[in-house]
């Protein structure tokens, strides 16, 4: 599983949740559905390295952004 999270700029998403664990990155123009049903298309996926709280080891993550 890869660990992540989506972010949006529209307004009227900012509070779903959306998906923070994917069992696949996420390829450009995919759809991504929230618990409440809303779904996204995915316009850009960054990697990066990631550590909880500088404790531990670092793991790669992605940021996921999501428009219409």
């Amino acid at each position: 599983m890869i660990r992540g999270y989506c972010h949006t700029s529209l307004d009227g998403y900012e509070r779903e949740n959306w998906p923070s664990v994917f069992a696949a990155v996420p390829r450009r123009d995919e759809r991504i559905v929230s618990t409440s049903g809303r779904n996204l298309r995915v316009c850009n996926v960054s990697h990066e390295q990631c550590s909880d709280n500088g404790k531990s080891e670092p793991y790669p993550s992605i940021i996921v952004e999501l428009n219409k």
